[in-house]
């Protein structure tokens, strides 16, 4: 289980007004264009669908068919959904990361702006954490490189994967 300081730290960058919210904007985008290359078969996007989850759905593709039964037998059997998804997993990673790398996504003022306040949140409770620790160590010890924003962004992704109340919301991003 998360730690609870870490857990705060998550949810204090996820409040309105945050950069987070830019970030999350400029990715949405960026993952809807990829994904509307992948649309084109009904298992394919009904996997998508499930890969994505619902607010996703609603939010990029409001008038799709939702058809989940084609996913379970006698339909698709266990095996062919578990193959098919491990792949568009893969593919759909792939494409999301070349897109962000074309688009110098990391590098934007957006993302910037939201390494720096998860620096600020995680230091701020790691702060509080070590309170009894010995003088002298703060978490401004931790070596910068840490922070970059290629860095952050996946600690973020990776910690709201793990704090998520949708099991599989978005939770392919932990791979970045």
């Amino acid at each position: 289980a998360m730690a609870a300081w870490l857990r705060s730290a998550l949810e204090e960058t996820q409040l309105p007004g945050r950069p987070w919210h830019a970030v999350q904007a400029k990715a949405t985008l960026v993952l809807k264009s990829v994904v509307r290359k992948k649309v084109d078969r009904t298992e394919t996007r009904q996997i998508l669908f499930d890969l994505l989850g619902n607010q996703f759905v609603r939010e990029c593709f409001p008038d799709a068919p939702d058809t989940p039964h084609i996913l379970c037998p006698p339909h698709m059997s266990p095996e062919t959904r578990a193959v098919l998804t491990a792949e568009l997993e893969r593919s759909l990673m792939e494409e999301f990361k070349k897109q962000l790398e074309k688009r110098h996504y990391l590098d934007s003022p957006e993302c910037h702006a939201f390494a720096e306040d998860v620096k600020e949140a995680v230091n701020r409770g790691l702060d509080r954490q070590i309170a009894g620790k010995p003088a002298g160590w703060t978490c401004s010890s931790l070596s910068s490189h840490v922070w970059c924003p290629s860095n952050v962004f996946v600690l973020f992704i990776s910690l709201s994967l793990v704090h998520t109340t949708q099991p599989r919301e978005w939770r392919w991003w932990a791979q970045l």
